[in-house]
Parts: C-alpha cells; sequence; structure tokens
C-alpha cells in the first residue's frame, strides 16, 4: 500500500469512528481517575517516606512530564494527602483508583473495539475484569518506568553526568516500557485476537509521538500559554485536561495504524 493511501485510509477512519468524541470521553473518565492515582502514587511516598530519594522522585517525574500549569495543580493534592502516610489511606486509595481507573479502561475498550471494527461479545463482569487488571498491569509498567528513570538517574550522577550513551539508554528504556504498555492495551482491551507483533507498530507509533508531543506541549505551555490569564484559577485543570485528550488521540491514531495494516494484509 502507497503511504498516501495509507493515510487516506487513517484519515476517513478516523472521521468514521469519531475519534475526537472517543478522545474526549476518555480524556473526561481519566480527569476524574487521574487523583485518587495521584492519591495512591503520594500514599506510597508517604509509607516510603524514610527513602526521601524515591519520595522526591515521583515529585520529579510529574514535573518532568505534565505541563508546568497543570503540575501546580497536581501539587496542590499532593500537598493534602502527602502528611497522612498510613495503611488507611494506601488501602482506600488503592480501591477508589481500581474503582475509578477500570470506568477509564471501560472507554477505551469502547473506543478501540470501534476502531478494529469488532463486537464486544464479552460479560460485563468479564470486562469489568480486563478493565481492573489492565489497569494494575499499567499502574505497575508505571512503577517500573519510574525506577527505571531514578535508576537511571542515580548512575548518571555517579558517572558524573553528560554520558551520551547512558542518556541514550535510559530514554530507549523509557520508550521500550511505553510501547509495551501500549502493546499490552491493544491486544487485551479491544475484543479481537491478533499476535504481538501486528500490533507492535501503532504501539511503537504511540510511544515515539506522545513523547515528543508531550515535550513540545510542555515547552509551548511554559514559553506560550497564557492559560491562567483566560481561565483563572482552573487554568490548571484546562492543561492537564488538554494533555490528557492529546494522549488519548494519539492512542486511537496508534491503534487505527494496526487497524489499516490488519485489514490491508486481509486479515
Amino acid at each position: 500500500m502507497k503511504l498516501l493511501e495509507f493515510v487516506k485510509r487513517i484519515y476517513e477512519k478516523f472521521n468514521r469512528h469519531d475519534c475526537f468524541g472517543l478522545s474526549a470521553e476518555i480524556s473526561y473518565q481519566s480527569l476524574f481517575s487521574m487523583f485518587p492515582f495521584i492519591l495512591l502514587l503520594v500514599s506510597i511516598a508517604g509509607l516510603l517516606s524514610k527513602y526521601s530519594g524515591i519520595q522526591a522522585q515521583f515529585f520529579t517525574l510529574i514535573y518532568d512530564f505534565a505541563p508546568p500549569m497543570a503540575v501546580d495543580f497536581i501539587n496542590g493534592a499532593i500537598v493534602d494527602v502527602v502528611s497522612s502516610n498510613s495503611l488507611g489511606v494506601f488501602s482506600l486509595s488503592l480501591l477508589v483508583t481500581l474503582w475509578a481507573g477500570s470506568t477509564v479502561m471501560d472507554s477505551t475498550i469502547k473506543a478501540l473495539d470501534r476502531i478494529y471494527e469488532v463486537e464486544e461479545s464479552r460479560s460485563f463482569l468479564r470486562r469489568k475484569i480486563f478493565s481492573m487488571l489492565l489497569l494494575i498491569v499499567a499502574v505497575f509498567l508505571f512503577i517500573l518506568s519510574t525506577l527505571f528513570v531514578f535508576i537511571g538517574d542515580t548512575i548518571l550522577e555517579w558517572a558524573g553526568g553528560g554520558n551520551l550513551p547512558l542518556e541514550m539508554l535510559q530514554v530507549a528504556g523509557t520508550f521500550i516500557l511505553v510501547t509495551l504498555n501500549i502493546l499490552l492495551l491493544n491486544r487485551f482491551a479491544p475484543n479481537i485476537n491478533r499476535p504481538l507483533h501486528r500490533l507492535l507498530p501503532g504501539a511503537a507509533f504511540f510511544s515515539f509521538v506522545w513523547i515528543l508531543a508531550t515535550y513540545i506541549f510542555r515547552f509551548y505551555v511554559r514559553n506560550f500559554g497564557r492559560y491562567s490569564v483566560i481561565y483563572g484559577s482552573i487554568g490548571g485543570i484546562i492543561v492537564l485536561l488538554t494533555w490528557v485528550y492529546i494522549t488519548a488521540i494519539l492512542l486511537l491514531l496508534g491503534a487505527l495504524i494496526n487497524s489499516v495494516i490488519i485489514k490491508s494484509k486481509g486479515e
């Protein structure tokens, strides 16, 4: 298939499946589940408060990947719970995160089913279990990415910094973990049965473009965005929602790439 025809099919499917609307739904659900997730991370950091480096790394990662105004909004939520430092907060945040996060996965499953053009035949209970399992895997890979970056930063600091091979290895490791996360999501969220290598192009596309888009968007907001002037105190929410919306669009674009490739091969 020629590149122009490939892009044309993706564009047609993007409009036909209303990917902007699906991305908005995922973003709306994500906004409500994000703060229970942050509460969970902060609770973990609180339980490990004696390891100040790990706790600081949570905050550093949020600052590095989220837009600046969104960071201020998230930090407000963190300050409210960081002093709790109890198993009770951890247990409650875990349950709330699982339930709220499963609603995001429900929306994602519906969107991916539509993009891959399959009917959802799984029961509500089975789909809910899938949603929670996928959420647990996503959280595990996020924490693994956190540890990978933390260990990488420690090694770079020990090496005196400016070590290009180590920095490239760190970026490559992060890319692999993000790709693995999206690959598993595309494999198990929609009601399809495709080998992982058929879903790799879309997952790799998401990882590369998402990392690039995140830094571009962060640079734009930091240097040119004036959301606080326009939206006032809710500027951070607007920025955060926009960032999640872009992420959802890229997720669906990656799935569209896989769908077009699979259809072109007659599978």
